[in-house]
């Protein structure tokens, strides 16, 4: 392998992916749970979906899991000598690249690709199977009063609205914990996960107060009490959008702090 001395050379996929020999078995531990989790909630919702019972209960449950191990997953990088990765002749940018890529595409892809995978092959044997369809079922209510206030198109808006939410927030909440997990010298895995549930609860928070403040509001000029969900959400969407652009601002940021705090760990020759 190269020396420290030898790092000024350009980008190396090789050296980067070798940080994973020191983190190997706990890669393999984190990820195989992982899928675990996703596999075994997956069916849980489709045993509830057969049997009759509250299929969005259980799914809104399984989906708490689920969520957990995706947001969780920088502390499997809390074991480690941090000696023997301040001596490791890797480049501070490659160390970040390789964090970067085990914590926001390998193991969404491991969780949702176990899900998702299950979800086609079970819709392929029954489309009644399809939990996406199921789960749109149920929510065709709330979707029709959006329909009838924000138009036709609203349907495939808020879905991708809340695909470009929920990736924002996985991205600053993960950041969170990988900068907290790298940082703390012990209790990191304590420590990452209740920087974790901060990040969420202050967003949850945050919108459940827009939220209020907007439903007051609306509830002070006698509006529409059956439309009233509807209308919230429309008033909430310009400043849901400037509170997601501010956590994308936040996570860059964090970004930039691990990448410094990586570059300060690394030895000089």
């Amino acid at each position: 392998m190269d020396t420290i001395a030898t790092l000024n050379d350009k980008f190396s996929w090789r050296r980067c992916l070798s940080i994973g020999l020191l983190y190997k078995k706990s890669i393999i531990y984190y990820l195989s749970g992982s899928a675990a989790v996703s596999l075994l909630c997956f069916l849980l919702v489709e045993l509830v979906n057969h049997s009759g019972g509250n299929v969005m209960a259980t799914y809104s449950l399984t989906g708490l899991l689920v969520a957990a191990s995706l947001y969780f997953c920088p502390i499997m990088f809390a074991r480690r000598d941090d000696t023997i990765m301040t001596l490791l002749p890797v480049k501070a940018s490659e160390k970040l690249v390789f964090y970067l890529l085990l914590v926001l595409v390998v193991t969404p892809a491991v969780i949702e690709g176990i899900w998702y995978g299950l979800n086609l092959i079970f819709s392929m044997i029954n489309k009644d199977w399809d939990l996406t369809k199921v789960t749109d079922t149920y929510l065709s209510d709330s979707v029709t009063d959006f329909k009838n206030i924000l138009g036709d198109q609203t349907e495939s808006y808020l879905k991708i609205s809340q695909i470009i939410a929920g990736c924002i927030q996985a991205f600053t909440v993960i950041i969170t914990g990988l900068y907290v997990v790298l940082r703390s010298p012990i209790h990191r895995i304590v420590k990452s996960m209740v920087s974790s549930l901060g990040v969420i609860f202050f967003i949850m928070i945050m919108a459940g107060v827009t939220g209020g403040v907007i439903a007051v509001a609306k509830m002070s000029v006698d509006a529409d009490p059956t439309k009233l969900s509807a209308m919230i959400i429309e008033e909430m969407l310009p400043y849901m959008i400037v509170m997601w652009g501010a956590m994308l601002i936040y996570g860059l940021f964090m970004t930039y702090r691990i990448y410094r705090l990586l570059a300060t760990r690394q030895a000089k020759n």
